[in-house]
């Protein structure tokens, strides 16, 4: 079992997180259910973690994207499951405690954070406010918790059939 993205023995005393981006793509043709689309991201999930190890420098060399100042050059949305125990530091005479330290600039377009906690999961969703402003993206919150309502609901509903809308979204789009 890798610890901290440790996916070598050699490498556990060493200080450090050790991790890689993996670009994943989900192919959501032909309609599937959720529980059908969840098996098809499985399935890519474990196929990009036999590769893990690839530095995500030498796939960017590789695949040779075009390249812009204007976007990242494989992805543009990140999503972040943080599943590991908190850290904690103890020295001998001291007390320690972890303090979070604010982004100055987003990273990605998009960044999902989310983190498993005894009551469910919280999360944060960092944005390049070049693109998006705050009422887009609670909008985009609110629809991502609408997709998760409906998907925990019945996992066997067809992925077209999933409401993100508010009904006034609705009405506005279709009809104003």
């Amino acid at each position: 079992t890798a610890v901290a993205g440790r996916t070598d023995d050699a490498l556990d005393d060493l200080v450090g997180f050790f991790v890689n981006t993996l670009v994943l793509r989900t192919d959501v043709s032909g309609d599937p259910s959720f529980g059908q689309l969840l098996e098809r991201v499985r399935e890519t999930d474990l196929a990009a973690f036999a590769h893990q190890d690839v530095p995500f420098e030498r796939l960017v060399e590789v695949l040779n994207p075009a390249r812009s100042l204007s976007w990242h050059p494989l992805f543009q949305v990140m999503l972040t499951l943080q599943n590991n125990a908190d850290a904690r530091v103890e020295l001998p005479g001291l007390d320690c405690v972890v303090e979070q330290v604010g982004v100055p600039a987003a990273k990605f377009d998009l960044s999902f954070d989310l983190t498993e906690t005894a009551e469910g999961m919280a999360g944060v969703l960092e944005y390049a406010t070049d693109l998006f402003d705050e009422s887009s993206v609670l909008a985009l919150v609110e629809r991502f918790q609408r997709v998760l309502a409906a998907v925990v609901a019945d996992p066997r509903v067809q992925v077209s059939d999933i409401e993100i809308l508010t009904p006034a979204e609705r009405r506005t789009l279709l009809h104003d």
